[in-house]
């Protein structure tokens, strides 16, 4: 999947330096391509969620039969007589714990995967973008390399600040909520 994102971009450039030199047959050879690639993606987007879902189910599956084992266990039935009024629908609490907990996992595990791919490969992309510009320092052309990624990585910091002190104070609303 990010491979296909910077496939789009890749691909949205061509049409856009098709357009700016006025050549109607690579422009329309660029939109062919741009189309091909996005079916792609939708493609390979919609075999992703099939795949999680179906591993989602599948750890789902392997780790209530366990905490079901141990609920049925001999030591689960001491515990219960030991304390009759703790234990209120067991069985409903840990499906939907286990719901929550795999969810939960699956898709901050995933959403790291994807972040690093997404970060190592728009990086190269920006680094390769940029490699030669020259930036006009009291009329002098300085070379940075990869320019436009340290303008990213800066944008990136001062977001994050920003996100942070103005979503911190929601944290404790969210944990009483």
């Amino acid at each position: 999947a990010v491979y296909g994102n910077v496939l789009i971009a890749m691909t949205q450039r061509h049409v856009g330096d098709a357009v700016q030199d006025k050549q109607m047959s690579e422009f329309f050879a660029a939109m062919a391509r741009f189309f091909g690639v996005v079916l792609a993606f939708v493609l390979v987007s919609t075999y992703r969620l099939y795949v999680r879902q179906w591993l989602e189910m599948h750890w789902r599956r392997s780790v209530t039969a366990y905490y079901l084992g141990r609920w049925i266990g001999p030591q689960a039935y001491c515990q219960q007589e030991r304390h009759p009024d703790e234990a209120d629908n067991p069985d409903q609490r840990i499906a939907e714990d286990i719901r929550s907990y795999v969810a939960s996992s699956l898709g901050l595990s995933l959403s790291l995967l994807a972040a690093v791919a997404t970060l190592c490969s728009f990086a190269g992309l920006l680094w390769n973008l940029s490699a030669d510009w020259p930036l006009h320092l009291r009329g002098k052309p300085v070379r940075i390399p990869g320019l436009m990624l340290w303008i990213a990585v800066i944008y990136s910091f001062v977001a994050m600040g920003l996100t942070h002190l103005v979503g911190r104070p929601l944290v404790p609303i969210n944990f009483n909520r």
